[in-house]
């Protein structure tokens, strides 16, 4: 994909995103406006895959990124979620719940009985397993 995407997303960069130098970036009001530079650190495993990402689908680093921050101010909202991985976590545990409600509703379920489940428990460890029904 690489040139032609490259070149394209380089003439649409310039023409959204780079207005100010047409203007006349000499005055005063319009050199506040004018390009300024960023600098992110990331380690280079990450660096590499998002750039190997980013060329599969045409579009560079910085437009990327340029984008992203242009999605942030337009909609007022960082335009991906955040979750912490306890929050991700949760969900991993409520869908596996859903699954298993699923499953007991779904007559063709094969359910073990309590012994089928823990006699095994029982018979290895020689203690009795409870489970609340509460």
């Amino acid at each position: 994909m690489g040139n032609d995407n490259h070149t394209l997303v380089a003439k649409i960069n310039y023409l959204l995103y780079n207005r100010t130098q047409e203007r006349g970036a000499d005055n005063v009001a319009n050199k506040a406006l004018a390009d300024k530079a960023i600098t992110v650190r990331v380690d280079g495993v990450t660096k590499a895959q998002a750039e190997k990402m980013l060329d599969e689908m045409g579009i560079n680093m910085t437009s990327y990124i340029l984008s992203s921050l242009k999605a942030l101010v337009r909609e007022r909202r960082v335009p991906f979620s955040l979750v912490t991985q306890e929050y991700l976590a949760d969900q991993a545990i409520l869908a596996k719940l859903d699954k298993a409600e699923k499953e007991i509703a779904d007559p063709n379920t094969v359910l073990l009985d309590h012994d089928e489940v823990f006699g095994p428990i029982r018979e290895r460890f020689g203690y009795e397993v409870l489970v609340s029904t509460a």
